[in-house]
């Protein structure tokens, strides 16, 4: 590993002996040009791969093991975890994805949305779709789900479904705004 790698918060010198295996997120930092791995907490991310899914606000880092009911919040200007927690997401082993946008997180696992603080992690709300999710992105006020044949889209404050667009094959939003967010 060159040296600018930090694992943990210090250099890394030798893998750790007392494990089989970990999870981690690598954060890159341009204005340091270096990377930076976060260990998080043991188990997580080691059942199924497919079911991991990490989201990003302004303020701070989510990663998501659906598998588990495992969330994890990293501060990603200090690199240390800022809240752990463990909830029932969804369809425990589907698919997880996740956005987040201002104090919350919306995780899509199965036919449902979990709605949770982005501080403390607790689930706050939960919206029922029709269909397995395949995406989710929010908004300002705003929260769009996708499905592998319609587009929901949600009120943020209120989680009540203002409508959907029939619409096949969405397995990604990569960008969700427009005017004033």
């Amino acid at each position: 590993q060159p040296a600018n790698y930090v694992h943990g918060g210090s250099p890394a010198t030798t893998p750790r002996a007392d494990e089989e295996g970990h999870a981690f997120v690598h954060v890159l930092s341009l204005d340091e040009d270096s990377a930076h791995c976060i260990d998080l907490p043991a188990g997580f991310g080691l059942r199924a791969p497919e079911s991991n899914a990490i989201a990003v606000s302004d303020d701070a880092l989510f990663a998501i093991d659906g598998a588990t009911g495992n969330v994890a919040a990293i501060d990603p200007d200090t690199y240390r975890l800022l809240a752990m927690s463990n909830v029932a997401l969804g369809t425990p082993g589907a698919p997880a994805v996740g956005a987040a946008r201002g104090r919350r997180l919306y995780v899509a696992q199965g036919s449902t949305v979990a709605v949770l603080a982005g501080d403390s992690l607790a689930v706050r709300d939960r919206w029922p779709i029709t269909g397995e999710a395949t995406a989710v992105g929010a908004s300002a006020g705003r929260v769009f789900v996708a499905t592998a044949d319609a587009m929901y889209v949600f009120d943020a404050a209120t989680g009540r479904r203002l409508g959907s667009v029939p619409q096949a094959g969405i397995d990604a939003i990569d960008l969700v705004g427009g005017l004033g967010g």
